[in-house]
């Protein structure tokens, strides 16, 4: 299992503003368009089970919760 450090995690006041703001971004459960076309906002309040996928190359941001990557055998959290 592969993971890194979460900066984030060692100042609470931070993530917590993060998390507003982005309720503000997703204001609805599912995918939430943004004024930049190619930027999505997801907004879940349940677990999504594991579903085969191929994504674009792109950059996730998982502000609460977590995300689990499986490429292969290896574990990505």
């Amino acid at each position: 299992m592969n993971s890194l450090p979460n900066p984030i995690e060692a100042d609470p006041g931070r993530k917590r503003e993060l998390v507003e703001l982005a309720g503000t971004l997703a204001e609805r459960i599912g995918y939430n368009a943004t004024a930049i076309e190619s930027v999505r906002v997801l907004r879940t309040e349940a677990a999504l089970h594991d579903v085969p996928v191929l994504y674009e190359p792109g950059a996730v941001f998982v502000l609460q919760g977590s995300k689990r990557g499986i490429l292969e055998q290896e574990v990505y959290l």
